[in-house]
């Protein structure tokens, strides 16, 4: 792979590292890395279709603001410290 392709973010939040790893080719998500200060690690690799043709029949769009379907308790951007934590509702 050519070098530079690949960016990398890094967020902490108490005793959780989360490392996201974006192909800056295609500008998507590779990989989530989350670990903690007691040693454990999860990887998250995402693969990708080239064409979506179709499938707007098989797959929901995420909920937006304000619908009312929507679950109350949004953990917004901290859910995978939360569900590293065991926190996650």
């Amino acid at each position: 792979m050519p070098e530079g392709r690949f960016a990398q973010v890094e967020l902490t939040h108490e005793d959780t590292k989360i490392v996201y790893k974006i192909d800056m080719e295609t500008d998507v998500v590779d990989q989530i890395t989350v670990s903690t200060d007691r040693g454990d690690t999860a990887n998250l690799n995402f693969s990708y279709l080239e064409s979506v043709d179709g499938l707007d029949q098989e797959f929901l769009p995420p909920d937006k603001p304000g619908n009312p379907m929507a679950a109350e308790s949004d953990p917004g951007i901290l859910w995978l410290a939360q569900l590293v934590e065991g926190s996650l509702k």
